[in-house]
């Protein structure tokens, strides 16, 4: 593919934060009101709060009509990365105007001190050949499961695990750190980018569902399962993990179960979850639990040096 240049009359310039809401939207807009649960959630898998911008870039015409944003965030990465969004308004596709905006984007993250950028997109959108031919490349791709339908009984506990579902808000400062070593145990390079602090700080934060299965073995967590809100209706299962050793032994469904049962009493039929297409367990479980593939995101990431 072909890189152009951005039109002369464009021109790029910072903008000052906190992001305006307003300006978000206009590059960024919501999800119609008559979108389904799978859209909304699609929406906002990919999107960036933005209370959470840390460098905002606009591309604008010569007239100062808004051509593109891209955003810069350092939320749920390791240090030394960040992650990058750009959009640019369809009749300005194709020019060189999004190319211009992530040149423009890496800068800003190079002299933050920034050495790796990182994204989602969402496959089928035509987003990918244009990343790739930008310098990215491609790290994973995660399946995204929704399920809205009859998620069957309850799974038979593991001998000698006992399980319950908490609100985050709940858990002692002790129980929360136990809860993030099975976290850490069972997804270190999740862990990597996600500092104990920071973990505490999600996993009890005050929001309309913000619930851990958990699975305790002695008063050692050995297992959980992870769930926030994504929509009014819905509840995204973002972490399952069991620690190494207790692996095998039925609990991740256990857990995973009672995650979905605490979201419909909650009035939340909507679930989803993403897992890599080769972690063909995990995959399993959750065709048990009613599951099912929706689409598929790649994670992409870029060196700066």
């Amino acid at each position: 593919m072909d890189l152009k240049p951005a039109p002369q009359s464009i021109r790029i310039r910072a903008l000052s934060l906190p992001l305006d809401l307003g300006v978000y939207h206009h590059f960024l807009p919501p999800p119609p009101a008559t979108a389904d649960a799978e859209e909304r959630f699609a929406h906002s898998l990919t999107a960036v709060g933005p209370a959470d911008v840390g460098e905002a870039l606009v591309a604008e015409d010569a007239v100062g009509n808004g051509a593109g944003l891209a955003l810069l965030t350092t939320e749920g990465v390791a240090p030394g990365q960040a992650k990058a969004l750009v959009a640019v308004q369809l009749p300005q596709r194709r020019r060189g105007v999004g190319s211009a905006l992530l040149t423009a984007l890496e800068d800003a993250a190079r002299r933050q001190g920034r050495a790796t950028l990182q994204c989602y997109i969402r496959l089928g959108e035509g987003t990918l050949p244009f990343a790739l031919a930008n310098g990215w490349r491609e790290t994973r791709r995660e399946v995204v499961q929704g399920a809205a339908g009859d998620i069957g009984p309850m799974p038979t506990p593991g001998v000698g695990v006992s399980v319950e579902t908490r609100v985050g808000l709940s858990l002692s400062r002790d129980e929360a750190e136990s809860v993030y070593g099975a976290y850490a145990d069972a997804g270190p390079a999740f862990a990597a980018c996600v500092p104990l602090e920071d973990f505490i700080g999600r996993i009890t934060q005050e929001r309309p569902f913000n619930q851990v299965a958990v699975a305790w073995q002695g008063g050692r967590c050995v297992g959980m399962a992870w769930g926030q809100d994504a929509e009014p209706d819905a509840v995204f299962n973002e972490f399952t993990g069991i620690r190494p050793a207790f692996a095998g032994r039925g609990i991740a469904t256990l857990l995973k179960w009672r995650l979905a049962h605490a979201a419909r009493q909650a009035g939340r039929p909507h679930l989803f979850t993403c897992n890599s297409p080769g972690n063909a367990p995990i995959l399993a479980i959750n065709r048990r639990l009613g599951y099912r593939p929706r689409f598929e995101l790649a994670a992409l990431e870029k060196n700066l040096g």
